[in-house]
């Protein structure tokens, strides 16, 4: 294969500096390849239902596999720091894996960046981590967090919390505004429980 014949005009020295630049970025684009692939295992593996493309996409808890997630998710977020929704994924993953001081510390960054979703898994640490009290004041304020910027899992924990009174004050009223806005969403769970309240003439 020859050289293009405007490439042969050029003198040496930016024939030279030409071919070092294609060089770099042939160099450059393998490495760009495998950043997408963590992101996308990363994402693959612990993406929360409410930021995948569909629910049934999404990963729930209990079922993200720490072993691969955690390394997936780690490489992302060093890859692209500020990528806060990778940030989050690793906090679920970490979570998973029972490392639960880094597992907060992650979820605190991705939320303090505007990841909604993220609060959530705060409120999750906050009530679920073995040997810990739970903090329900503490958790309920990141459930609301979540809800009113619009997440149907966190306005169905919340319309739960008005449903039975637990950190706030009991409210049918409370819990059914919240609970229609997820069942809204098509939350199966809240189109279901609001079914049920209507029939009990909640």
């Amino acid at each position: 294969m020859t050289a293009p014949a405007p490439f042969l005009r050029m003198p040496a020295r930016m024939r030279l500096r030409a071919a070092v630049l294609l060089l770099l970025l042939a160099l450059a684009q393998p490495q760009a390849v495998r950043a997408d692939d963590n992101a996308r295992e990363c994402d693959r593996l612990a993406i929360h239902p409410a930021d995948a493309p569909s629910r049934a996409e999404g990963v729930q808890l209990e079922k993200v596999d720490a072993a691969k997630a955690v390394p997936a998710c780690r490489a992302a977020v060093a890859e692209h720091p500020d990528v806060a929704r990778s940030r989050f994924q690793l906090s679920r993953a970490l979570f998973a894996a029972g490392l639960y001081d880094e597992a907060r510390a992650e979820a605190q960054a991705a939320a303090a960046a505007g990841h909604a979703t993220a609060h959530l898994m705060l409120a999750t640490i906050l009530t679920r981590r073995p040997g810990t009290p739970p903090n329900i004041p503490a958790a309920i304020e990141h459930i609301r967090i979540a809800a009113e910027a619009g997440i149907a899992e966190a306005q169905f924990q919340y319309a739960i919390q008005f449903k039975i009174g637990e950190g706030v004050r009991q409210s049918w009223e409370d819990a059914a505004r919240w609970m229609r806005k997820a069942a809204d969403q098509g939350y199966a769970p809240a189109q279901y429980d609001l079914g049920s309240m209507h029939f009990n003439g909640k």
